[in-house]
């Protein structure tokens, strides 16, 4: 039989949520309004409706607060990240951008998502207040994602993350002490990174503003730039410096930052994620360096740097760039998208398959090579010198195996709506893990979303929800099985 689900609880979180989001649209508004924009008007009333509406659910549904059961949880994740994105999407529909509702969805989505695909040309001449929305959009998606992989996912048991339970965690309330404590800490760490950034970034010259976005689109992990050329606007091996750091610090597990501000300095740095994820990176550098070396007239240190900032990109899930990298031949190429697919650490607000999967991934097949030739042995996969259970193992094998098709289904669905193979595949990739740019004329590095039909946008925008919520928490919705008793 049909479930009667009480939805009262789903309904006062994402007014809860609105609530915040139509709170931060005040200070576009005050952005613009400083400047004398006409958009402030436009950021002012959306913060209006979506405040109407937030009040609305909160007030409706205020006496059903409580624990979430998985059901309700599963949904609470969907329906908030859709909400978010719509309701997001308010202020670019109504200002002078002149977009198109599918446009105005689908910069939103990419927003939220921390995906960075756009379908803006001439940022330079946007308003103040539209440049720090799409700024404040990533930058709440990063931290959204970062609480969900804490406390929301491992409870859902979604592609091994219940390996990853912390303390304070479990299945007591949302509003219990320990679990707002941890979260509020992790929050001022993800702030308080980011403000450093702005500081260092404004040091360095930036404007204001673009020391402002460029500071919460680095730590969020979300490539939304000021300005169509991205970071190659700023001419500056420092700046790109600096968005290196902050992207790596955006792609580190903030749970073990936290233990080590707390005093246990070796929690970070022993994590085999972080360990995996800087090697891979260093050799990644390194090998990329060598190609252009030797295939272009590349210098040593010019394709150094090039290499360095657009390989941290595209694994931390950023999508910044700073050249043509679809260009430089098909080694780089397969590498980085590779590298995509990998993304960072767990807990971190990168999407991807995540370090952890790949490092499980490897240590079961690693085991069962050694079963094979040493049959009598009791053998067991490790991760972080203790042994993984087999149910874990299981669902992060079967995570990988529904990534790999959802990329897959991905771009047979784009192929059928008219896109070439280079541009299907990369943008399928570039969906799911939530990159922004693939390869190819249209959404290479230098192109844009904006000439793909208003169909594509919506798969595309609908594509990066599903990355983003890690393929489950948006697939279950689908099953019969999950609105039966």
């Amino acid at each position: 039989m049909l479930l009667h689900f009480n939805l009262r609880p789903v309904l006062f979180i994402n007014g809860a949520l609105l609530a915040i989001l139509s709170a931060g649209m005040l200070v576009p508004a005050l952005a613009d309004a400083l400047v004398a924009d006409a958009n402030w008007k436009v950021f002012a009333a959306s913060s209006g409706v979506t405040m109407f509406i937030a009040v609305s659910l909160m007030i409706a549904t205020r006496q059903d607060r409580g624990v979430l059961s998985p059901r309700q949880a599963f949904i609470m994740v969907f329906a908030s990240w859709l909400a978010t994105a719509l309701f997001g999407a308010l202020p670019f529909l109504f200002s002078d951008a002149v977009l198109t509702f599918s446009d105005a969805f689908f910069e939103s989505t990419s927003g939220i998502t921390t995906t960075g695909a756009t379908v803006l040309t001439g940022l330079d001449g946007l308003s103040p207040g539209l440049l720090l929305w799409r700024g404040m959009l990533q930058w709440l998606g990063g931290i959204g994602l970062i609480v969900m992989a804490i406390f929301v996912l491992p409870e859902l048991r979604v592609g091994g993350m219940q390996f990853f339970r912390p303390e304070g965690g479990g299945h007591s309330e949302a509003s219990s002490p320990r679990v707002v404590s941890l979260a509020s800490r992790i929050f001022a760490i993800y702030a308080g990174i980011t403000v450093i950034g702005m500081v260092v970034l404004l040091l360095l010259g930036l404007r204001p503003l673009d020391a402002i976005v460029h500071a919460m689109t680095s730590v969020a992990t979300g490539g939304f730039s000021n300005y169509d050329r991205s970071i190659a606007e700023f001419e500056s091996a420092a700046v790109e410096v600096v968005l290196m750091v902050l992207m790596v610090a955006g792609a580190l597990p903030f749970l073990h930052i936290l233990r080590a501000l707390l005093g246990h300095r070796e929690a970070l740095f022993r994590d085999p994620q972080v360990r995996w994820m800087l090697r891979v990176l260093v050799a990644s550098v390194l090998a990329v360096t060598a190609w252009l070396v030797a295939t272009s007239d590349f210098g040593v240190l010019e394709a150094l740097r090039a290499a360095s900032f657009n390989t941290v990109s595209m694994m931390t899930g950023t999508g910044y760039s700073t050249a043509a990298y679809d260009g430089w031949g098909a080694f780089p190429a397969v590498l980085l998208l590779l590298l995509m697919l990998t993304g960072g650490c767990v807990g971190s607000s990168t999407s991807g398959l995540k370090v952890f999967r790949v490092q499980v991934l490897l240590a079961s097949l690693r085991t069962q090579l050694r079963r094979l030739s040493l049959p009598r042995a009791v053998l067991f996969a490790r991760y972080a010198g203790r042994p993984v259970d087999e149910g874990v193992q299981l669902s992060v094998l079967v995570f990988f195996c529904l990534y790999l098709f959802t990329v897959a289904a991905a771009a047979v669905i784009f192929s059928l709506m008219g896109m070439d193979l280079i541009s299907s595949v990369s943008g399928a990739v570039s969906a799911v893990a939530n990159i922004g740019p693939g390869y190819g004329e249209i959404i290479g590095p230098t192109g844009n979303y904006a000439p793909l039909s208003d169909g594509l946008k919506w798969v595309f925008a609908l594509t990066m929800i599903l990355g983003r919520l890690e393929l489950y928490a948006v697939l279950v919705l689908f099953s019969p099985s999950f609105w039966r008793d």
